[in-house]
């Protein structure tokens, strides 16, 4: 009887012990899905945007989205004939979170690639590429002689909180005050703080100052408008370490790049040539094709 009986326990003890473990796969296998996984099983890409225009442009009225990377991430997703929903609208300071919570699957913004977030973030390949100016007043003379000069405890840098000039900052003008706005500022405030007088030098891309200019004309100057401070690829944020998504991705911005689309898109929302770098071609076709 005894015996009888530890063997019925050590049965129970078993069949515990299985559905354990066959749950905890199961679990497992459910966390295990990659968001290349979920977008194939949904057929739904979920893009997080950042209002930036005329990149990503968003109408106060009906709140429907336009711009350069809205037209062209639309239309990969009719390549690829998979729905791209704008899902959720994200600030500069909260991307990363944002992909890394899940909530989304991509960041559909011109997100620059540089190094600090690409510890946590993947990349497509490039769209085009951003340059990156220094602004300071227009009647401000102290940096004439180049931009070295707002390495300065005198000098404030006006910046948003996330934006990839707060590293620059730290790293290449470390002894200058900051003065940081919120996340999800409209970048034109940093323009304005330095037209004020509150700031005395911002780090913006062209099409921000040409925007700011349009609207308050005469107020900031661009440093050596010729060359750029820095000059960052505009891509498309992804998990890091998801290749199938990345590969996919790129399977349809790369027919959208080489069929002049993307340029087309810059054209249409007024992106001069100077502003935001075409990509060249990595290909050079004959004069005349046999």
């Amino acid at each position: 009887m005894k015996n009888f009986l530890l063997v019925i326990v050590a049965v129970v003890i078993a069949l515990f012990v299985q559905n354990f473990v066959l749950h905890k796969e199961t679990l497992n296998t459910a966390k295990m899905e990659t968001t290349y996984e979920r977008v194939m099983r949904t057929g739904v890409l979920r893009c997080g945007y950042v209002i930036d225009p005329p990149h990503v442009v968003k109408d106060p009225n009906t709140g429907n989205l336009s711009g350069v990377i809205v037209d062209t991430m639309n239309e990969a997703g009719k390549l690829l004939q998979i729905k791209v929903d704008w899902s959720e609208e994200v600030g500069w300071g909260n991307t990363v979170e944002a992909l890394r919570s899940g909530r989304i699957d991509a960041i559909c913004t011109d997100y620059w690639m540089e190094p600090l977030e690409g510890r946590y973030v993947g990349y497509t390949m490039p769209l085009y590429y951003g340059a990156l100016f220094p602004y300071v007043r227009a009647n401000d003379a102290r940096f004439d002689n180049g931009v070295a000069a707002a390495n300065d405890p005198s000098v404030t840098v006006s910046t948003t909180d996330g934006e990839v000039t707060n590293f620059i900052v730290q790293m290449d003008f470390p002894k200058a005050k900051v003065l940081s706005m919120p996340n999800m500022t409209d970048a034109g405030q940093n323009l304005l703080n330095v037209s004020t007088g509150k700031a005395d030098i911002a780090f913006e891309d062209a099409t921000t100052g040409i925007r700011f200019d349009k609207n308050n004309p005469g107020k900031v100057k661009r440093l050596d408008p010729d060359h750029p401070l820095l000059v960052f690829p505009a891509t498309i944020a992804l998990p890091q370490g998801d290749l199938a998504l990345k590969t996919m991705l790129d399977s349809a911005l790369t027919q959208l790049v080489n069929s002049g689309f993307v340029n087309k898109m810059l054209d249409k929302y007024g992106v001069p040539p100077n502003v935001s770098f075409r990509v060249s071609h990595p290909f050079a076709a004959p004069e005349r094709i046999q």
